[in-house]
């Protein structure tokens, strides 16, 4: 279930941690890459995500979804644990 309405892909990997920046938040997965979520973007959204975030710990195997065909390895909308 996310929140996030329209078409989701959800992607396997290994939560590390993340951060917030400028005006994206950071997705650091265990593997040593990175996912952003731009928050201009996501506005009405990204409480809800950096609230998923904030309930994972590093080491957690979790799905991050990207939304509407977007590059999976670059960016992502959502997370949750698996």
């Amino acid at each position: 279930m996310t929140h996030i309405l329209g078409d989701v892909t959800w992607n396997k990997a290994i939560f590390y941690g993340f951060y917030i920046r400028d005006n994206e938040i950071i997705l650091l997965l265990d593997d040593g890459s990175y996912r952003k979520m731009n928050l201009t973007n996501w506005e009405n959204s990204y409480p809800l995500t950096l609230k998923n975030l904030f309930l994972l710990k590093s080491g957690d195997t979790i799905q991050y979804g990207t939304w509407n065909g977007y590059e999976s390895k670059i960016w992502f909308c959502d997370v949750r644990r698996i």
